[in-house]
């Protein structure tokens, strides 16, 4: 469970920051998967519309994603 979770993280984290529309980090947390951890510090943030956005993002490209494909490498 764990590794996959994690696996998935990983691989939803390189997408989103390849895509360039937005910089998000991951890291795990004592014995949780990795999480996605989203530093939000600047003056034309729009919380609600740009999480939503991030959220989305998030969603369409776990969507997107071959996880038979990608989790046959464990």
């Amino acid at each position: 469970y764990m590794t996959k979770m994690s696996m998935m993280t990983r691989e939803i984290h390189r997408r989103i920051n390849t895509s360039g529309e937005f910089q998000v980090d991951h890291a795990p947390l004592n014995d949780e998967p990795d999480f996605f951890r989203i530093v939000i510090n600047a003056p034309t943030v729009n919380v609600h519309r740009d999480l939503e956005r991030l959220l989305d993002a998030i969603e369409e490209i776990g969507l997107s994603i071959d996880w038979h494909h990608v989790f046959s490498k464990i």
